[in-house]
Formats: C-alpha cells, structure tokens, sequence
C-alpha cells in the first residue's frame, strides 16, 4: 500500500512538472485572448473531436500491442498522451528506452530524392576520304546537382558500407539523418573519348 502510495505520488509530481515545463512555453495571455474571441460551440466541438481521436488511437494501440501481450486502456493512453509532450519542432525520431517496443519500422529513413541529368554528346569528324575522327564526350550528372544516395546514381549497385553510414540510422548519433555528411553527393563526371578509324 505504502509503496503505491509513492509511486502516485511520484507519478504526480513528475505530471505537475511537465505541466509547468510545457505551460511556461506558452504565452498564456495571447491563448487567453484567443479563446475569448473563439465561439464557445466550435471550442467544445474540437475538444470533443480531439478526445474521440485520442481513445480512438489508444485502443488501436491496444489492437496492435494484443499479439504480444494485452495491456490496459489506462496504460496505453498514458504512454500515448507522453509522445504528445515531445513536441520539439525539429525533433523526427525519439530513442527508446531499454525494453520499449520502438514504433519506428525499417526503411522508414527517406532519402532525398535524385535529380540527375546525363548528356551524351559525339561528333564525326572526315579528316580524308579514309580517315574519321569520332569524338565523344559523356557527362554524368550534368548539372552537378548534389545527390546524396545510398547506391549509384547511374547503376544499381551500393555503396560501401562504413560506421558513418550505419551512424545515419542511429537516433543517438550526430550524424543522424543527414545524407549530406554521410554519402557522396556524386558530383559531376565528365568522360571523353576519341576514336580514329582509316
């Protein structure tokens, strides 16, 4: 009993603290003023509507998490209404704990897309009634724009595997989600060529 009591209580202040935390980054004037001049039937109406939403999600959660194992609506709502505190703007992804049952899927990591232009060009040259001259000249990503891939541009292979590509997928690191510091950007290439035939 008295080691329940504790937990509450535990529980309660960490609340009351995230409260304060979350309402001292709120301009609670201009909310005021806001909701003064709001009609008070679409306040209520999105309230309701937001509630519907919230146990909507927690018992699909529930759906999702009852293969594994059952759990209580009241601990999935409260693990739910925890992500709606991270609300940092540039946060995307968030590491689990030890144990926590990650929501994030493979490949859910996309890259920038590519915008790749080649250009093939070739001239032939009549030196003699005998002799042609063919030049060519290739150039791959023409534009140079910067394309920051896993793989080739102009072909299916990958590229090698090193710690700094594996440290794009994990959360922890700083190199976290940013192609640009971890891929090349396969830069232009320009390829030329010549041929003589007599």
């Amino acid at each position: 009993m008295r080691r329940s009591l504790m937990r509450g209580g535990i529980g309660i202040a960490i609340s009351i603290l995230a409260l304060a935390l979350v309402i001292r980054q709120v301009d609670v004037v201009a909310v005021g003023r806001v909701l003064g001049t709001a009609s008070p039937a679409w306040v209520l109406a999105v309230a309701v509507f937001i509630g519907v939403d919230v146990v909507c999600r927690t018992i699909r959660w529930q759906g999702l998490l009852a293969p594994i194992q059952p759990v209580r609506f009241v601990p999935v709502l409260g693990y739910l209404l925890v992500g709606y505190l991270a609300n940092n703007p540039a946060a995307q992804y968030i590491v689990a704990g030890k144990g926590a049952l990650a929501t994030g899927g493979r490949g859910t990591l996309p890259l920038r897309p590519i915008n790749n232009w080649d250009l093939n060009l070739s001239k032939k040259f009549s030196l003699t009634e005998r002799v042609k001259l063919d030049f060519r000249a290739f150039l791959l990503n023409t534009f140079n724009h910067p394309q920051y891939t896993a793989g080739y541009v102009n072909d299916v292979g990958f590229t090698p595997v090193a710690n700094t590509v594996r440290a794009n997928a994990v959360a922890s690191s700083p190199l976290f989600n940013d192609p640009s510091r971890v891929f090349p950007s396969n830069a232009r290439i320009i390829q030329m060529a010549g041929r003589l035939t007599f």
